[in-house]
């Protein structure tokens, strides 16, 4: 497996997530894509209460950190590959690491686990867990 993998849509299999911070969403999706040399990540949830939201951005996954948009969230993120099963990516601002996001697929290729380690300002790590199933 390699990058290729990770290509399609994913669909939240929510009961199996695993929430240390606020409620897990009642659904989400991944639409992971190659926009040239970038990964492009497509990602959109609805919260427990009801409301829509979404995030997307592409990166080249070579580990540089790169300009984010939407700097209210970070100013800078950096995307790369561990191994051919692992997906990871890093959202800073001003020099501060916020999240790590590390997505792998399993064995057969068709779930991926999304772990999210939150670094908050006061301190403390907090983590949350989703699983996604790729959608055919």
């Amino acid at each position: 497996m390699a990058i290729e993998s990770f290509i399609g849509t994913w669909k939240l299999i929510p009961e199996v997530t695993k929430y240390n911070m606020g409620q897990p969403p009642q659904k989400g999706q991944y639409l992971i894509s190659m926009q040239g040399e970038k990964i492009h990540l497509d990602v959109s949830w609805t919260d427990h209460q009801g409301q829509d939201f979404q995030l997307d951005f592409g990166l080249i996954p070579d580990g540089t950190a790169q300009p984010f948009a939407d700097t209210k969230l970070a100013d800078s993120m950096r995307m790369s590959m561990d191994g051919d099963q692992v997906l990871e990516s890093w959202s800073s601002k001003n020099g501060h690491e916020l999240v790590h996001v590390r997505r792998t697929l399993n064995e057969a290729g068709d779930q991926m686990e999304v772990i999210q380690d939150f670094n908050m300002p006061d301190g403390p790590k907090v983590k949350n867990i989703s699983t996604y199933q790729l959608d055919s």
